[in-house]
């Protein structure tokens, strides 16, 4: 008993420890599992699981990999398969079937298995399991597309794999005893279809009770974790292996239920896989019998070789050919496969099943399995950042910042951080308030940040900060909690004060880090911006060192952050002040630098020409005053009188007093007349937005076209009108191109209202399809299927 617990310790600090080498060195955490198991068991017979847990193993094992499905399949939301380009879907249907069939002509003829083993070896192999794909996921900054492409593929893959080997063992199973190839598939067809339907009922009650209070806070995450086990065991003593399935469906359902406490034992169960999966790996590893190994032959090289060059890549070819994903991320997909604990376990099942009906190739599914696993972990997880940036399928990078909240204090740090080549992004609730944003070109997403819906358009792993900024302190916090899970604690900051003396205000652990050591309030960074403070950059180096630049700082400014090379920034906050280094760049919030002091008077050659006007609209007044209208001149004319009838002035000075006062007023006022006159008058816009066939949904292409004129200066709130023709081309029915032409109207109004415009300001015109009709082969049909803008500005006063 107490060499168990000892084991036990043993593979979690092994699998931990690999897990925590894995994130500091960048190391692929998989293969450092691997070693780390080998290290605990063949190599030292410290770990020996066989012998260790006896028939408690298999259990173990089954019941780990039916969490880690559940886990991943909370991970599966529908809006996800948008990014698929309906990819996920031809990898299921026709992927597994095809992956099947060539597997199966691989094991025959390159590593030589007899048909029955070969039929069910190549069954298992379908899967690319939850267990490796994920955590390769996690290192690698892949786009979003082939991101949840291979996410989903390797969880809905998973059972069915295990299900393509359970139908084969049946059917020559069942063919000694009498019984048809077709009523064992149709019995395992309706077990399978139960196994669904226990896992969706199971889903359907946790989503009844927990919101109508029968479960408390304290119990929904023990309920939920018994209820996956339960639901497993049950689906197993109904068909073997379809627990799989069943734990799958319960997953995915709950995903896409909206359940309030969805998010909490979410991430209890994320807690639970990590360390399920670090130990079945080392115990995976830690199993592997070098007697077994010995019975590897050379032929088995070549088998390795087609299923990583020509099964795989083929598969995944053939699944996705004429699909809209692109050439380049079909080949990563098609590269990527790697297997893990699933393939293992089930190969050494049906092993000893093989064994008992006759089947002599059965001992060799083991090395075989072990060899895949070991080949395809080590050769993809040392690849696939090497081949995403080949292949150019690599995410945006990870070294940007999110600012959440528009203020002139954050479109400052915006400015700066893009002038440091850090990629930023803002986010803001308000369309109005990402005005001046959009017009400095920064990139913005108009939404709320906390909404599921935004992590279908914002892509946390491109940041490597948050920056919280609003007005509201309460709101500050309440975005770097939240978000946490996904960026860490280290890298979500805020401003607000911090200060532990007062009792009312948010304790630390409710809220991200202050931003500056000194933890600012909005108030005071209101206050400081009213006053002109801005933000410095210093560069640190060998002969001038940090202290060099304090000295050069004025004494109230406060230290903001470090760049470091690569664009790593390092915050100095309430709980964290980093050392810097040469080579850093400092960026410093002052105040602002000192006036100079006044001249007694100008320079003679300025004193000379003090008269001479020095803007481009007096330049203008003075070429054009002899054309002038007489009527600015009885403008000022009547401002004269005006103020002749005012009150007395105050006493004037004697500069004041040298000018006479009716050609000072009449001056100013011409001046002020010409000025404004001369400002170019603004010009209607146009803009056109194309849409698909038979659709009136914007894409990306659209909104940015519409983000553009969205952006036009005063279009909000200054009398500006739009017209909205919609137009179609000349396929369809007369009352349907009317009806479709009206609803891509409808389309871009709404989304012109959400960006601020009034409903009022827009007409929309449903004009139907164009005439002439375009040749609908060539490219103006695509033309055709547009909305026509037209922008125009009120009449000049």
């Amino acid at each position: 008993m107490e060499h168990q617990g000892l084991v036990l310790a043993a593979i979690g600090v092994l699998g931990i420890g690999a897990q925590w080498i894995a994130w500091r060195t960048g190391w692929p955490a998989i293969v450092l599992m691997l070693l780390a198991g080998i290290i605990g068991g063949p190599l030292t017979g410290f770990i020996q699981p066989e012998r260790d847990f006896g028939d408690l193993l298999k259990p173990i094992i089954s019941l780990a990999v039916a969490i880690i499905l559940f886990e991943g399949g909370l991970n599966l939301n529908f809006r996800e398969l948008r990014h698929a380009e309906g990819a996920v879907h031809r990898l299921v249907v026709l992927g597994v079937p095809v992956a099947w069939v060539l597997g199966t002509l691989a094991c025959y003829y390159v590593a030589g298995l007899i048909w029955p083993v070969a039929i069910l070896f190549a069954g298992i192999l379908v899967v690319t399991g939850p267990t490796v794909v994920l955590p390769l996921l996690r290192q690698t900054n892949l786009a979003q597309r082939p991101r949840a492409i291979l996410k989903w593929e390797a969880i809905v893959n998973d059972p069915l794999g295990a299900l393509c080997a359970v139908l084969t063992y049946e059917v020559l199973h069942r063919a000694g005893q009498g019984d048809t190839v077709v009523g064992v598939v149709v019995s395992l067809l309706l077990a399978v279809a139960v196994a669904g339907l226990i896992g969706w009922g199971a889903a359907r009650a946790i989503a009844w009770a927990f919101p109508r209070g029968y479960v408390p806070e304290f119990l929904k995450s023990p309920v939920l974790l018994i209820t996956v086990i339960g639901v497993f065991v049950g689906a197993n003593m109904l068909q073997e292996e379809a627990g799989l399935l069943t734990v799958t469906v319960m997953g995915v359902a709950l995903a896409n239920m909206n359940l309030a406490s969805f998010r909490d034992f979410r991430h209890f169960k994320e807690n639970i896989t990590v360390l399920l999966v670090s130990g079945v790996f080392v115990m995976l590893s830690a199993s592997l019998n070098l007697e077994v190994l010995r019975q590897f032959e050379w032929r088995f090289i070549a088998f390795l070789l087609v299923l990583l060059f020509v099964v795989r890549p083929a598969t995944v070819l053939l699944s996705l050919a004429f699909s809209r994903v692109p050439m380049r991320e079909q080949l990563f997909i098609g590269w990527i496969a790697p297997r893990g604990i699933v393939a293992v376990a089930i190969s050494g099942l049906f092993a000893l099943r093989l064994d008992e009906l006759g089947y002599a190739d059965g001992n060799t599914l083991v090395t075989l399995s072990f060899a895949v696993v070991i080949t395809t972990i080590v050769a993809h997880s040392f690849t696939a950042r090497l081949a995403a940036r080949w292949l150019g399928v690599t995410g945006a990078s990870d070294n940007g910042v999110l600012i959440v909240g528009t203020t002139p204090w954050s479109l400052s740090l915006a400015q700066v951080l893009t002038k440091l080549k850090i990629p930023v992004l803002i986010a803001d609730t308000s369309w109005q308030r990402l005005a001046p944003a959009r017009q400095m070109g920064m990139p913005v997403f108009h939404g709320e940040i906390l909404s599921e819906a935004t992590a279908d358009e914002v892509d946390m792993s491109q940041f490597q900060a948050l920056v919280a900024t609003t007005d509201n302190e309460a709101y500050n916090a309440l975005v770097c909690n939240e978000l946490v899970p996904e960026m860490g604690r280290h890298a979500v900051f805020q401003l607000g004060d911090t200060s532990e003396k007062n009792p009312r205000a948010l304790p630390p652990t409710l809220r991200g880090r202050t931003l500056f050591a000194s933890g600012l309030g909005v108030e005071e960074i209101e206050r400081r911006e009213r006053e002109g403070w801005g933000f410095r950059k210093t560069r640190l180096s060998e002969k001038f060192s940090m202290d060099d630049a304090r000295q050069e700082l004025p004494d109230e400014a406060d230290l903001l952050l470090l760049v470091r090379d690569g664009g790593k920034l390092h915050f100095f906050s309430h709980a964290s002040r980093p050392k810097p280094q040469p080579g850093d760049i400092v960026v410093s919030y002052v105040p602002p630098r000192e006036p100079a002091k006044a001249r007694t008077g100008p320079p003679a050659p300025e004193r000379r020409r003090r008269h001479e006007p020095t803007s481009f609209a007096g330049r203008r007044m003075i070429r054009h005053l002899p054309a002038m209208s007489v009527g600015l001149v009885l403008t000022g004319l009547a401002a004269c009188n005006e103020r002749s009838v005012a009150p007395a002035p105050a006493p004037v000075t004697t500069a004041e007093a040298e000018a006479p006062p009716t050609a000072s007023i009449i001056r100013s006022s011409v001046r002020a007349e010409i000025e404004r006159r001369a400002e170019p008058a603004p010009e209607p816009v146009e803009a056109r937005v194309l849409f698909a066939y038979g659709s009136a949904e914007l894409s990306e292409t659209a909104r940015t076209r519409l983000d553009g004129v969205l952006a036009t200066e005063g279009l909000i709130g200054n009398g500006w009108t739009l017209t909205l023709t919609g137009r179609t081309d000349s396929r369809g029915g007369t009352q349907a191109n009317q009806r479709m032409a009206r609803e891509r109207a409808e389309a871009v109004r709404d989304y012109l209202v959400a960006g601020g415009l009034a409903v009022e300001q827009i007409t929309v015109v449903a004009a139907g399809q164009v005439e002439p009709a375009p040749d609908q082969t060539g490219m103006d049909a695509s033309e055709a299927r547009r909305v026509d803008l037209l922008a125009t500005p009120p009449p000049a006063p």
